[in-house]
């Protein structure tokens, strides 16, 4: 191939490339008048060739602010070749203003003269609007955390600080130039910089924001923090990225241990005052207890008798509270089964008595055990006092059940069973008296009846 036929080649490849780059493609003479211009600079500026060829199109693409300036990089270009880059709007023939992006270059002779200025333009219109957008998304979060009063950080998935905002520095662990483009790692202990990595790795892994509480040794002295975080959908250097905002929670750490402090105290004292009652109802059942031993009057012993059981009944009550965690409920199976064994060791037994105990273990307010423990105190001093006449042994029964919130107790015991014609609210000497007191006092329901001996059984709602 002869060299003019591959010097036309060269020439018509060229032509090719200029009509189908994306790139708009302006030769100008030293006026300044347009030599060349592609399909891309008709397709960016709107303006056909045959209106631009010979002109200077500056005057119409270029906005009144700029024209100096671009005026001032093409007499730079024309007396010193060289080339420059610059971004600038520009405007459409339609009068839409486009923003692009010129590479200039001075065209040099054979001689060495500068003839001319090519231009090479991209239009960067959609690229700005979203650089424009990062940049006011970045510039309200940096704003917004600045005006908090916690700190915030975005790591990246290694646990390298992207960025540190603080409107109070006391806050930060070191300054934020030391800080900045170190690992958690390169900052803290290893153990508690792989706590804090480990909740960065959560929130990417997972999706969703995690909260973590903390504590460090600050300048200022030992603080605690509630971080919140959550995955950005921004990447740098290719790696996932984290925001971590930091809530300083020192003050609510100490009122809550003050609280804490506070309540065991009063559990302290709750204990004391219980124990002390317990002890002063046991000082006086004692003395029951004597006085009713110098007794020979048999109805007299019987007084002092129920009044110690009944006294019994309420201090077992404390020990179970004084025992307890928690005073807001006491177990009604401890609570009885401890009441039963002591009111039947109160009286003095010449027939073998069998005691049998199906209680479900229930939590209950001590409001609501202090009259449940007296009513189970009468009914098994009646049980004793009445039930095993000219018996030689005998059985009684408790039950304790709940279901769907009612409380059922029944007493029930294999003796003689009640006399015919009994009527609970005309009977004298049973002390069935208190209890139907107390059953009011449960607003419940209670009922005494034959069934291989007597049944008694109280029902109430809790």
């Amino acid at each position: 191939m002869s060299e003019i036929n591959q010097f036309q080649n060269s020439e018509q490849r060229l032509a090719l490339h200029l009509d189908q780059t994306p790139l708009a493609v302006i030769d100008w003479d030293r006026e300044f008048r347009v030599i060349s211009w592609n399909k891309a600079a008709e397709r960016i500026f709107g303006y056909s060739s045959k209106e631009v060829i010979g002109r200077n199109p500056a005057e119409l693409i270029n906005p009144e602010e700029i024209k100096e300036e671009v005026g001032g990089i093409g007499i730079r270009l024309l007396q010193n070749s060289g080339s420059t880059r610059s971004s600038n709007e520009n405007i459409r023939k339609d009068g839409i203003i486009i923003y692009c992006e010129w590479y200039n270059t001075s065209i040099v002779d054979n001689k060495g003269q500068v003839v001319g200025i090519s231009s090479l333009v991209m239009d960067i219109t959609e690229r700005k609007k979203e650089q424009d957008l990062l940049l006011a998304k970045d510039s309200l979060l940096k704003a917004f955390t600045r005006a908090l009063p916690d700190v915030s950080f975005i790591y990246d998935e290694d646990g390298r600080y992207v960025e540190i905002l603080a409107s109070n520095i006391e806050l930060l662990y070191a300054q934020s130039e030391e800080m900045m483009g170190k690992t958690l790692y390169e900052i803290f202990p290893e153990k508690f910089a792989r706590e804090l990595h480990k909740v960065i790795k959560q929130t990417i892994d997972s999706g969703k924001p995690q909260i973590y509480e903390y504590k460090i040794e600050l300048s200022t002295g030992e603080t605690w923090f509630e971080a919140r975080t959550s995955p950005m959908e921004t990447k740098v250097n290719g790696k996932n990225t984290v925001v971590w905002l930091a809530h300083d929670i020192t003050a609510s750490k100490k009122s809550e241990k003050k609280v804490q402090e506070l309540l065991l105290e009063k559990e302290l004292i709750l204990k004391e005052v219980h124990h002390r009652i317990k002890n002063n109802m046991h000082v006086i059942a004692s003395l029951l207890t004597l006085q009713a031993s110098k007794l020979n009057d048999i109805e007299s012993i019987k007084s002092l008798q129920d009044a110690i059981s009944r006294i019994h009944s309420m201090g077992t009550l404390y020990d179970k509270l004084y025992k307890s965690e928690i005073y807001q409920s006491v177990s009604i199976r401890d609570y009885l089964s401890q009441l039963i064994d002591e009111v039947m060791e109160i009286f003095s037994q010449v027939i073998e008595i069998k005691i049998e105990k199906q209680i479900d273990d229930i939590k209950l307010d001590p409001k609501i055990l202090f009259p449940v423990g007296i009513i189970i105190n009468e009914l098994i001093t009646n049980t004793m006092k009445y039930a095993f006449n000219g018996q030689n042994s005998g059985l009684i029964k408790v039950e304790v059940k709940e279901t769907d919130g009612k409380i059922k107790i029944s007493v029930m015991d294999n003796g003689c069973g009640l006399p015919e014609g009994f009527e609970m609210e005309t009977q004298e000497g049973f002390g069935l008296s208190p209890v139907s007191m107390l059953v009011d006092q449960l607003d419940g329901n209670f009922k005494i009846e034959n069934d291989k001996g007597a049944k008694n059984t109280l029902e109430f709602i809790v």
